[in-house]
């Protein structure tokens, strides 16, 4: 099957974070992928329904989970002009496990990308990231 092909520079980076995903190895599979007969396909099938784009506020979300939430622009000025903008987005990684060190190793790999706090709430453990692309 593969990554669906990018329309946007949002499905672009969630391509880009699935991919490093898969290459680090470093998702908290369950046992049911792991136990597929194409076990590749069925990481990808599972990263695709956890990897969410600007969810609406009433969805359901299944843990664990990363949220790609766009989170505005950063815009460089020179000689009163625009010199450069780019497009800042908010990576939230949400999960049960506190020991997810090699996930968020996988995400800070990525160019641009930046650890920003961690949250704890109702026993789900929120690492807040910011990427620019």
């Amino acid at each position: 099957m593969g990554l669906p092909i990018p329309k946007t520079k949002s499905e672009r980076l969630r391509n880009d974070i699935i991919e490093r995903i898969l290459e680090t190895d470093s998702w908290q599979w369950d046992r049911k992928t792991l136990a597929s007969d194409d076990v590749d396909e069925a990481k990808l099938d599972l990263l695709l329904s956890r990897v969410y784009l600007d969810p609406p506020p009433e969805f359901t979300l299944k843990y664990p989970c990363l949220i790609i939430d766009d989170d505005g622009m950063k815009t460089i000025r020179a000689d009163d002009r625009v010199y450069k903008k780019d497009s800042k987005r908010k990576l939230v990684y949400v999960t049960r496990n506190p020991d997810c060190d090699d996930l968020i190793d996988a995400l800070l790999s990525l160019n641009y990308c930046s650890y920003d706090r961690m949250l704890i709430a109702d026993n789900l453990y929120q690492h807040h990231l910011s990427i620019y692309f």
